[in-house]
């Protein structure tokens, strides 16, 4: 049909029309999520901003011994407290990519001035486009932008006062010195 989308049929998703509203059946709806307009998902895709997760940052009381704990309890390989999960992805297979945790001290302003305990890194194509698209939008965009060995960084908050750290990786990748491969 023209103007219509396919969605996944496996497990009861249904097509439907550009514009329509298309829902999951046989499962219980999460609030305000029952329902995805189309249209909504297609210009997403357009003005895809983020293209996977970079980092998970999050504090603790006493680092060193929770490092010992999920080293001990789950077998993560840390140094000093980051562990490095790489990973590769593209058509090919080829690109290869990592994703950081880390554990802060628990007095940390890196997250923000508002006490969050954790942040969530996103990896960004072009950061300056993001940043000002988000800022158009009316999103709050930090002013500073850090440009380091490792990428360029630029933060946002989201409406209950998150702050998000946007990451655009170097253009030639630089192999961790020790990473966890992920399966």
């Amino acid at each position: 049909m023209e103007g219509s989308a396919q969605v996944p049929a496996g497990g009861g998703w249904t097509q439907a029309a550009m514009g329509t509203v298309i829902s999951f059946q046989g499962s219980a709806p999460l609030p305000n999520t029952r329902r995805v307009l189309i249209r909504d998902m297609a210009a997403r895709t357009r003005r895809a901003r983020v293209t996977g997760i970079g980092g998970i940052f999050f504090r603790a009381r006493n680092p060193k011994a929770l490092v010992r704990w999920y080293r001990r309890h789950l077998g993560m390989d840390i140094e000093d407290s980051v562990a490095l999960f790489t990973w590769r992805g593209g058509r090919d297979g080829k690109v290869k990519g990592h994703t950081v945790w880390s554990i802060f001290p628990a007095d940390t302003t890196y997250f923000g001035e508002d006490g969050a305990s954790f942040m969530i890194n996103y990896r960004v194509k072009d950061l300056d486009a993001v940043l000002a698209a988000l800022q158009k939008d009316g999103v709050e965009v930090a002013r500073k932008v850090e440009d380091t060995e490792y990428g360029r960084f630029g933060w946002i908050t989201d409406p209950e006062g998150n702050r998000i750290e946007l990451w655009e990786p170097p253009k030639v990748y630089r192999a961790p010195e020790r990473a966890i491969p992920m399966e």
